[in-house]
């Protein structure tokens, strides 16, 4: 009877051990993306050619973004943070960011920085700031 209580014992380790392996093998790795550009105003001043490439600026700030903007199809728009606080531009709906996936900074672009990003098509495009989702924007792309 002993010798059937520690089988049994042995085979019930031996299958919880098979159970945590096989939770295991269900992990995923996923890769980072890289970092959209976001760059300091020093950067920007030294980067003459992302600002002769410019199609569009965007001021941002805690009071929200410029009104009624405008941008050229397939160059650069920079979302300048003139304000005090982080901002974190990106695309709507909140949270998900997928009107236009790619366009999303992917952190708080800090006071005095800029974000980089280049719209493809000629439509209007809807952001907001992920950080306060209540500031909201809207890009007419031409």
């Amino acid at each position: 009877m002993h010798a059937k209580f520690i089988v049994s014992c042995l085979g019930l380790l031996m299958l919880v051990g098979a159970g945590c392996q096989s939770t295991r093998s269900w992990q995923v790795t996923i890769p980072r993306e890289p970092v959209p550009p976001v760059v300091t105003s020093e950067e920007a001043d030294e980067n003459t050619d992302r600002l002769d490439d410019l199609g569009g600026l965007i001021d941002m700030s805690e009071n929200g973004f410029t009104l009624g903007a405008r941008a050229i199809k397939g160059k650069q728009v920079q979302f300048r943070n003139i304000g005090k606080t982080e901002i974190w531009p990106a695309s709507s709906p909140h949270p998900s960011h997928t009107d236009y996936a790619k366009f999303d900074a992917k952190r708080g672009v800090k006071p005095g920085e800029s974000y980089y990003t280049v719209f493809p098509e000629a439509k209007t495009y809807r952001f907001h700031d992920h950080l306060n989702p209540i500031r909201r924007g809207e890009l007419v792309v031409e």
